[in-house]
């Protein structure tokens, strides 16, 4: 017994050094991976989503013969909404790929309206601000937008270290305060029910 304890004590001792070195190694690599992470993080570029503004847009011929007017007789095609894509960091963004849409829920089942915005992708940003055009094709009597117009994104980006990017918005529309209020414009936003802000 005591042999056997003795000779395990010996070949522990004489293998020290090889375990030491060893562990050396995993500490080094773990070390470098965390600093590796903490860079890259660092580095990356981070996506921000911020509406801007809605209107309606009139119909630009106004002669009663036309297709178009047949379409919208109240002069009013639809309505644009905009918002803000902007992106910060140290490094460029690419890939840029958003889909959404901003159709006011009680138009998706009539006929003649499309799905507002469905794709954009651009090759890169850098450190700059692009405005995202959102158009609903649908008449609008005397031009007044629905009250509440859901305007909701996904946008998808890759790093420069070859990671992929999720950020998501959605947000309400409200353009008017009653009833019996025109609504030509928006008096401001509220988050989507329900809706999870992600950002990865």
């Amino acid at each position: 017994m005591r042999r056997t304890l003795t000779s395990g004590r010996r070949h522990i001792t004489e293998n020290l050094g090889v375990i030491v070195a060893i562990a050396a190694v995993f500490i080094a690599l773990w070390s470098a991976k965390i600093q590796r992470d903490a860079l890259q993080l660092d580095q990356r570029p981070y996506l921000k989503v911020t509406f801007e503004r809605i209107k309606a847009e009139e119909v630009a011929d106004k002669n009663p013969q036309t297709t178009v007017m047949q379409l919208y007789p109240s002069g009013w095609e639809g309505y644009d909404a905009y918002a803000t894509l902007e992106v910060t960091g140290r490094t460029t963004a690419f890939n840029v790929d958003v889909r959404g849409s901003c159709v006011a829920t009680h138009f998706l089942d009539q006929r003649d309206t499309d799905n507002g915005l469905t794709w954009r992708r651009w090759p890169f940003l850098f450190n700059e601000k692009q405005l995202l055009h959102c158009h609903v094709q649908h008449d609008l009597p005397k031009g007044n937008l629905p009250f509440n117009v859901p305007f909701n994104l996904t946008v998808k980006y890759d790093d420069i270290f070859g990671h992929h990017h999720l950020t998501t918005f959605c947000e309400i529309i409200i353009t008017g305060h009653g009833e019996g209020t025109p609504s030509t414009s928006a008096s401001g936003t509220v988050e989507c029910d329900g809706f999870r802000f992600q950002m990865n």
